[in-house]
């Protein structure tokens, strides 16, 4: 909004304010907000659209290609709706965003069960028991497993693409360990 303001010649005050357009005035009245502006003067207000098509006297089409032209924005705009083109990217957004939630949820519980296999194994070292085999497997284990968590906070997809089956394998080896 302020952008588009200034590029019709007007220069907001520190408060976001100029005179207003629509009506006569002397002390600005008009305020510029992020997402769209109001005169309290003559009581008015709206979007950068009905800002641009106010100043001048477009209809709200024009308007749009008005502030389209003007910031070259490159919108196609007064076409043809392409509803399967539209529809084809809602679906993929859409999947996009069933993957990402995918994702998070792998990445919470992947995280939960390396925590897990950790605890198990440092209980294991703290039992101090060389006699115990798991005792020695639990040395070998804990410093990779720690490494594991670190990777997994630090680049989650490099480590789905790298780690995956390795996590697997510790998700055997725990709910062995477990019974």
């Amino acid at each position: 909004m302020r952008r588009a303001v200034e590029f019709y010649g007007f220069k907001p005050n520190r408060s976001g304010y100029i005179c207003c357009p629509f009506h006569s005035e002397k002390t600005p009245s008009l305020k510029i907000y992020p997402d769209g502006w109001w005169c309290f003067g003559c009581n008015s207000g709206g979007d950068v659209i009905d800002f641009v098509g106010r100043l001048m006297n477009l209809n709200y089409l024009d308007s749009c290609k008005q502030i389209n032209s003007d910031f070259s924005l490159g919108l196609e705009i007064g076409g043809k709706r392409n509803c399967a083109a539209e529809r084809k990217s809602r679906d993929k957004l859409r999947l996009e965003q069933i993957q990402r939630q995918e994702f998070a949820k792998w990445q919470t519980k992947t995280s939960r069960l390396l925590c897990e296999y950790h605890r198990v194994l440092y209980k294991f070292i703290q039992s101090g028991g060389t006699d115990n085999p798991q005792f020695f497997t639990a040395l070998q284990n804990i410093g990779r497993v720690e490494y594991l968590i670190d990777e997994l906070e630090r680049e989650p997809n490099e480590f789905y693409r790298t780690c995956r089956k390795e996590v697997e394998e510790i998700r055997k080896s725990l709910t062995g360990l477990k019974s």
